[in-house]
């Protein structure tokens, strides 16, 4: 059974520490006992192997770990070449109930979140964005510890939503149909190429007529803007995870102009490529050699 921790969320949750890690081939997690904190690891890239209490995960890209304090917790086999992930500890500012009911019928309670040990992402662009801004303010000189606190209860409230929806889609008088959950997968798996309505249709056999008809029932919109939106979610994944050029990203989601790319993405986004790329730019980088011990937080 999958274990589901209930978190309060009155009062802000308490930051600890919190980086990027880029694993070198091989790697495993430490032997480690958290005293009091909850750990996150949300993979970018890769794979990493671990144990908790002996139970063995393996943590995927764009899958989100969730390990409690009190609890050994170590690699159990080496990581893949070139896993990256994100991780953060923080502190809950009340009692932790585990195996909380998360039944996605039931209405949700006020000031009250659940998160499960292990769950996968589905709008991780989403969910980088506010852990960017997390590590931002937690190494800027600039923040307070009570901003970087709310971005952190930010981060775990978008990820409690996440897993929420995740349910409720799941969940039978929600399911997508057959058809149309293939639809979105082929799409997502060749976002990378050059992609067009036609080319999508030829694919499933369909019209481009009906293709669209189906987007705008179960998607509320059309078969080009999804596909388009999904290109460039992907292109603020590669902007920020990445050392690419805005051209590189570019070429990288198919798209044959530069120029073509960047008026796509400030349609979508807001703002220009490098301008997102620029923002939020303070990330804690580890490593092996340099992960200096933090002291817990004072503050209540």
């Amino acid at each position: 059974m999958q274990k589901v921790y209930k978190f309060n969320i009155t009062r802000a949750l308490s930051f600890f520490k919190a980086g990027q890690f880029m694993t070198p081939e091989g790697w495993r997690h430490k032997h480690m006992i958290n005293d009091g904190d909850y750990e996150l690891i949300i993979m970018i890239r890769g794979e990493i192997f671990i144990a908790i209490n002996g139970e063995q995960i393996a943590v995927k890209a764009h899958d989100c770990l969730l390990i409690p304090p009190h609890v050994k917790h170590c690699g159990y086999q080496g990581a893949i070449a070139g896993s990256t992930h994100y991780w953060f500890h923080f502190f809950p500012n009340g009692p932790v109930a585990v195996n909380a009911d998360s039944n996605p019928s039931a209405e949700p309670i006020a000031n009250q979140i659940l998160l499960p040990q292990l769950f996968h992402l589905d709008d991780f662009e989403k969910a980088v964005l506010i852990i960017r801004q997390m590590l931002d303010s937690a190494n800027s000189h600039h923040s307070s510890y009570l901003a970087t606190d709310y971005f952190t209860t930010s981060v775990v409230i978008e990820l409690a939503d996440q897993f929420r929806a995740q349910q409720l889609r799941e969940s039978t008088q929600n399911r997508l149909p057959a058809q149309m959950e293939s639809l979105i997968n082929w799409i997502r798996i060749h976002s990378h190429e050059k992609l067009s309505v036609q080319r999508v249709a030829d694919e499933f056999h369909l019209s481009p007529l009906y293709l669209t008809k189906l987007f705008k029932k179960y998607r509320q919109t059309s078969t080009i803007h999804y596909i388009n939106q999904v290109k460039i979610k992907e292109a603020q994944e590669l902007l920020l995870t990445t050392n690419q050029s805005i051209k590189q990203v570019a070429f990288e989601m198919g798209y044959q102009s530069e120029k073509y790319f960047m008026r796509q993405f400030k349609q979508f986004v807001g703002v220009s490529p490098l301008h997102f790329k620029n923002s939020n730019s303070h990330t804690y980088l580890n490593n092996l050699e340099v992960d200096p011990p933090i002291p817990k937080p004072e503050h209540p």
